[in-house]
């Protein structure tokens, strides 16, 4: 299972993701959509068998939908089963330290 993880790198945020073995697997990237963007393609890539579903996001989540969903239910939005169909989340924040180790040493 892979792990997202924020960092401080080269005075900016980057997100990456990391396997078991603590070793990054994915580039450096600049936003949580991007990262989100890699761990799908990733996922979709790494399976070999027959794949129905025919759109690699789920619907039910698009900014699009979010106003309709709210609008018509008044309980949180579904989620799905698959490890695509939930909400990405930073799972390791080495950022923080860093920061404040640089703020320290100003």
């Amino acid at each position: 299972m892979l792990q997202l993880v924020k960092d401080f790198k080269r005075y900016q945020i980057s997100f990456y993701w990391i396997n078991a073995e603590k070793k990054q697997v994915s580039p450096d990237l600049p936003t949580l959509n991007h990262a989100k963007e890699w761990y799908f393609e990733h996922l979709f890539d790494q399976f070999n068998g027959v794949n129905r579903r025919k759109r690699k996001f789920d619907r039910r989540h698009s900014e699009h939908n979010e106003a309709e969903l709210h609008s018509k239910r008044s309980f949180k939005k579904p989620n799905g089963r698959r490890s695509t169909d939930k909400p990405i989340k930073v799972e390791i924040d080495l950022s923080e330290k860093k920061i404040s180790n640089l703020k320290n040493a100003v």
